[in-house]
């Protein structure tokens, strides 16, 4: 997976700061390295104080997806999002939330994916631990819920159409190591229970990620 961001950010004064980004991701799988998603989009920050030490961000974004296998999966997605952080005696404890919606795209034969249009909740909970100048640990806790807006799946619920919505717990625990001025080492590990009110989709995942990055 190849990821990058250009943004731009501007000091409203000394405490308020909004930023404007253009995200690119482009995913590959399998072993012959086969493309499987292309996304672009446009992500927008405000940042402020509250109280004495708190800060609260807001967000939103626009993302353009694209399933080179499976165009039926295409869609447009956007969100607005908030999160609160409260600085603690050596750690700071992180509360948020996102309400995002995504659009099906329509093909030449009027077809798309199963569900049609989807809704997105989330709120997360997360702790962030320094430790020393360059090294900061990350504990975070989500529940989501989905709901697909058009009755499908039939394939998987014994070829008979029904709503599907889901809901999950996602936990997660992520390590930062700033190498210099410039680059960023970050490994994460996730693990993610999902239930869906059609039982196919009912799973467990456990996910790890290793990266670099370099910032300018």
């Amino acid at each position: 997976m190849f990821q990058g961001r250009l943004g731009w950010g501007y000091d409203l004064d000394a405490e308020r700061q909004l930023t404007l980004s253009l995200d690119t991701l482009r995913a590959w799988q399998d072993t012959d390295f086969s493309r499987l998603l292309t996304r672009w989009g446009v992500v927008g920050e405000y940042q402020h104080p509250l109280g004495e030490d708190s800060r609260l961000r807001w967000h939103g974004h626009w993302y353009d997806n694209r399933f080179e296998q499976n165009a039926l999966n295409d869609h447009h997605s956007g969100g607005l999002g908030i999160e609160l952080r409260v600085p603690q005696d050596g750690w700071a404890l992180r509360v948020s939330g996102l309400a995002e919606r995504e659009w099906a795209s329509s093909h030449a034969d009027q077809r798309q994916r199963d569900g049609g249009d989807l809704d997105h909740l989330r709120l997360g909970v997360g702790i962030d631990i320094p430790v020393g100048l360059r090294q900061q640990w990350r504990l975070d806790l989500d529940h989501r819920w989905r709901r697909y807006q058009d009755d499908g799946f039939a394939l998987y619920n014994d070829f008979t159409p029904a709503s599907r919505h889901d809901r999950s717990w996602e936990a997660s625990v992520a390590w930062y190591l700033q190498l210099d001025r410039d680059w960023l080492l970050h490994a994460a590990a996730d693990y993610e229970r999902r239930y869906s009110s059609i039982d196919f989709f009912d799973s467990h995942r456990l996910q790890a990620r290793l990266g670099l990055s370099y910032l300018f």
